[in-house]
C-alpha cells in the first residue's frame, strides 16, 4: 500500500483571502509526517519535527529552519526575501520521504488555492529528483483560466479532463447509491434534467430521496446547494445547530470546538455527531491533530457553505468568538495565528454592522492578524501577508509603540509584491524606529528603500538610503538587523560595482580598483558568513541558521573569500562559479557575481 496524504486547498480556512494555503498546505503534510499535533507544546512540536527530519540526507538544520514557521515555531531566519530556498527544503522533505518509501501526495480541489501553492507545486514536480513520488492534483476547469498551460510541457505529467456525466451514467449512479435498479420514471425524469451531468447533485439527490421517501416535482430543488439545503431542514433544530457550529470552524473540526461553539455537553453532541454521520453530511476522521479530540470533517465543502449561509446574522459574532477562544485554548498561537484571525475578524465586523463597539475584540484581532502576517511573511507568502497587515493597520492606534514595527513587516510584505505604496510605508516605519530610538531597525528599514528605489531605476536614490543604513549598523555588534544591512550592501555593491565609493569598512578612502573591490566582498562575506545557517558550528545557534545572502551571493562571497584576501581574483571567481552550482539545490538560481 502506498501512503498518501490528502490534501484539500480550502480545509484551513473560511477565508481563503487570509490563509496562505501554500504554507498551510505544506503544513498539514508537514505535521502528520512528525506526528505533530495541536496541542503539542513548543518543545514537544521541535522535537517531533527534528526527527521526521532526521531521515534527510543533506544539510537536516537548514530544512529544518524553513519547517519550523510551518508547524508553529518560531522562524530561525530572517532573510526571508525569496521563497525558492523555502520551496527547495520543503520539496529536499518530500523527497527524503520518498526515498524511504513511494509517496503520494494528493491536492484536492486546487481551483481556490493561491498562486504560492500553485507555484510550489510546479516548482515539486519540476525539481524533484529520481524518486518515487506521484503527485495527484484535482481541479475545476477555473484553474486553466489562471493558468492555462497548467500541467503541460512537463516530464511525466499527464492531465485528464473529465466531461459531465451523460443521462445513462447519472442514472446509473443514482441507481448505485440507491441500491434500486429502477427509479419511478418521474422522479428519474426529473434528476436527469436539473443535475445537467453533476455527479455531486445525483449524490445528493439519492441522499435526499432516502431521507424523504419521495420528491414531486415542486419539492425538487433547482441546485446542489438547493438539495443540500432542504437536507439540512429535515434535521431536528438540535442537530441543524451543531452543524451550523461546526460550519463557522471550517471544513474540519473538533467535537470539543463544536461543544464550545454550540454551548452544549460533550456527550450531547457526540451522539448528534455520530448521527449526521450515518446521514453521510459528515465524516469522522480515522486520526485526529488534537490531542484527546475525535475530529471531523464536512463530506463536501458545499454542505458547510450551506450550513453556514443558514446561520442568523445577529448570532456569527457569538460563534465565532467562542471559536476564537477554544482555538486559544490549544496553546501555540502562532501555529493558528491565520485560524484566530479569522475568527476574530468576522466576529468584529459582525459586531460593527450591529451596531456593536468592543474595544478588547478589536485588540484581540489586530494582535492575531499581526501575527498572522509575520508568519506569512516569514514563510514568504507576501500577497497573503500584505493583507494580514493591511488589516492590521486599519485596526492599529495612531500613537502606539508598536506602530512602526508593524509597518516595517507591511511595508516589506508590499515590496516583495511590487506595490508602490511601499515607499510611503517603509518610511513612516524608518520615522517612527527613529523617534523610538531603534536606529538597527531603522537601518533595516533604509535598507529595504534601498531597494525599492533601485528597483524603480532611481540609483543614486538607492544608494543615498544604502549608505545612511550602512552608516547607522556599522559599528553595532552583530545582528540579524546588520545582517540584512550588510546583505543588501554586498548585492548592491557586487551589482552596481561602484569601487570608487567610500567602503564603510576600512575608516578611511579605499584604493580604487579591482583590489579594493575584492577586499570590500571578502569583508561583507566574512561578516556574513557568521551567520551563514553552514557556518562553524561555534557561532550562536539563534543567529546561524537565521541568515543567508540574497540567492546565492553568500555562498558567492565566503566561497571565494579566501582567495580575494590575496586578491586573486581568478580563485575567487572559480568560488563563485562552484558556490553558483552548488546553490540550485538550496533554491538559489541566480546571484551577484564578483568581478575584477
Amino acid at each position: 500500500m502506498l501512503p498518501k496524504t490528502a490534501i484539500d486547498a480550502r480545509e484551513v480556512g473560511l477565508k481563503v483571502s487570509v490563509v496562505p494555503e501554500a504554507c498551510a498546505t505544506v503544513n498539514r503534510e508537514n505535521k502528520a509526517q512528525a506526528g505533530i499535533l495541536e496541542t503539542d507544546t513548543p518543545e514537544q512540536a521541535r522535537e517531533k519535527l527534528r526527527g521526521a527530519v532526521a531521515a534527510v540526507g543533506d544539510h537536516p538544520e537548514w530544512v529544518e529552519s524553513h519547517l519550523n514557521p510551518l508547524v508553529g515555531l518560531a522562524p530561525e531566519r530572517e532573510l526571508a526575501d525569496d521563497r525558492r530556498e523555502a520551496f527547495a527544503a520543503w520539496r529536499q522533505f518530500l523527497e527524503a520521504l520518498a526515498e524511504q518509501r513511494p509517496l503520494v501526495l494528493v491536492l484536492e480541489d486546487l481551483q481556490w488555492a493561491d498562486d504560492g501553492l500553485l507555484d510550489f507545486v510546479d516548482h515539486l514536480v519540476d525539481w524533484a529528483g529520481d524518486v518515487a513520488l506521484l503527485v495527484v492534483a484535482t481541479a475545476r476547469p477555473e484553474l486553466l483560466a489562471r493558468r492555462p498551460g497548467w500541467g503541460g510541457g512537463k516530464a511525466n505529467a499527464v492531465t485528464i479532463s473529465l466531461s459531465s456525466l451523460t443521462d445513462e451514467e447519472t442514472a446509473e449512479l443514482v441507481h448505485a447509491l440507491l441500491e434500486r435498479s429502477v427509479l419511478p420514471a418521474e422522479a428519474q425524469a426529473m434528476v436527469l434534467a436539473r443535475a445537467g451531468g453533476n455527479p455531486l447533485y445525483a449524490e445528493e439527490f439519492a441522499r435526499l430521496l432516502r431521507e424523504r421517501g419521495a420528491i414531486d416535482d415542486v419539492a425538487m430543488p433547482e441546485s446542489v446547494q438547493g438539495i443540500i439545503a432542504a437536507r439540512l431542514d429535515l434535521l431536528t433544530a438540535e442537530a441543524k445547530g451543531l452543524v451550523q457550529a461546526a460550519a463557522v470552524l471550517g471544513k474540519v473540526f473538533w467535537l470539543g470546538a463544536v461543544a464550545a461553539v454550540s454551548g452544549r455537553e460533550r456527550w450531547n453532541v457526540e451522539q448528534e455527531l455520530h448521527d449526521l454521520e450515518r446521514r453521510e453530511l459528515l465524516r469522522r476522521e480515522r486520526r485526529g491533530s488534537v490531542e484527546g479530540e475525535t475530529e471531523y470533517a464536512f463530506r463536501h465543502l458545499l454542505v458547510r457553505d450551506v450550513a453556514y449561509g443558514q446561520i442568523p446574522r445577529g448570532e456569527r459574532a457569538g460563534k465565532h468568538q467562542a471559536a476564537a477562544a477554544w482555538i486559544e485554548s490549544l496553546g501555540r498561537p502562532e501555529d493558528h495565528a491565520e485560524m484566530l484571525a479569522h475568527h476574530y475578524v468576522n466576529a468584529l465586523e459582525l459586531s460593527r454592522a450591529a451596531g456593536l463597539e468592543d474595544a478588547d475584540l478589536s485588540e484581540s484581532a489586530r494582535a492575531a492578524l499581526r501575527i498572522a502576517g509575520d508568519r506569512a511573511l516569514a514563510l514568504n507568502t507576501w500577497a497573503a501577508a500584505a493583507d494580514l497587515f493591511t488589516h492590521a493597520v486599519s485596526l492599529w492606534p495612531e500613537d502606539d509603540r508598536d506602530r512602526p514595527e508593524l509597518l516595517l513587516s507591511y511595508g516589506s510584505a508590499l515590496q516583495q509584491i511590487g506595490d508602490g505604496r511601499a515607499g510611503d510605508v517603509l518610511s513612516e516605519a524608518r520615522e517612527g524606529l527613529v523617534e523610538l530610538d531603534e536606529l538597527e531597525r531603522a537601518a533595516r528599514a533604509d535598507a529595504a528603500l534601498s531597494r525599492f528605489w533601485w528597483d524603480r531605476g532611481q540609483r543614486d536614490r538607492s544608494f543615498g538610503f544604502r549608505d545612511r543604513a550602512l552608516a547607522l549598523v556599522v559599528e553595532r555588534s552583530p545582528s540579524p538587523d546588520k545582517l540584512f544591512v550588510l546583505n543588501q550592501t554586498a548585492s548592491s555593491f557586487a551589482i552596481a560595482r561602484r569601487g570608487r565609493r567610500r567602503d564603510p569598512y576600512r575608516g578611511g578612502g579605499a584604493r580604487h580598483g579591482r583590489a579594493a573591490r575584492a577586499r570590500r566582498a571578502s569583508r561583507l562575506g566574512s561578516e556574513l558568513s557568521r551567520y551563514s545557517p553552514f557556518a562553524d558550528r561555534r557561532s550562536p545557534r539563534e543567529l546561524r541558521p537565521g541568515a543567508r545572502a540574497r540567492a546565492c551571493g553568500l555562498d558567492q562571497l565566503t566561497g571565494g573569500g579566501a582567495a580575494l584576501q590575496q586578491p586573486r581574483l581568478r580563485r575567487a571567481r572559480q568560488g563563485g562559479r562552484a558556490a553558483r552550482r552548488r546553490a540550485p539545490r538550496r533554491g538559489a538560481t541566480h546571484g551577484p557575481e564578483i568581478r575584477g
